[in-house]
């Protein structure tokens, strides 16, 4: 299977990571690739991450945190923990992504 095949199967699936990532590629406007870069690691190991178990675990004030398995995902993926984060942050809130920088 083509890896951006891959990610946008996993992009359908609320039990996947791929869920939340496809979410914030879509409201910022970035293809698989440009997301991969903004998180400091390759297509293909996007590709994996988005098919990982999305993490159940939201603090009180119904924020996700590191240390919710999000730091684990991003230790094993070499991505940029506080970008992981601030993707699985993005909600009605806080509905725009942050500027790619």
């Amino acid at each position: 299977m083509q890896i951006r095949a891959r990610i946008y199967a996993a992009e359908q699936s609320p039990d996947l990571v791929g869920s939340t990532l496809g979410r914030y590629r879509m409201l910022a406007g970035l293809c698989p690739d440009e997301l991969a870069a903004w998180l400091g690691i390759t297509v293909t190991a996007l590709a994996d991450l988005a098919h990982e178990p999305r993490p159940r675990i939201i603090g009180i004030d119904r924020t996700m945190r590191p240390e919710h398995g999000l730091e684990a995902l991003a230790v094993h993926y070499h991505a940029d923990m506080d970008r992981l984060v601030d993707v699985f942050n993005l909600n009605e809130r806080s509905p725009r992504p942050k500027p790619l920088a």
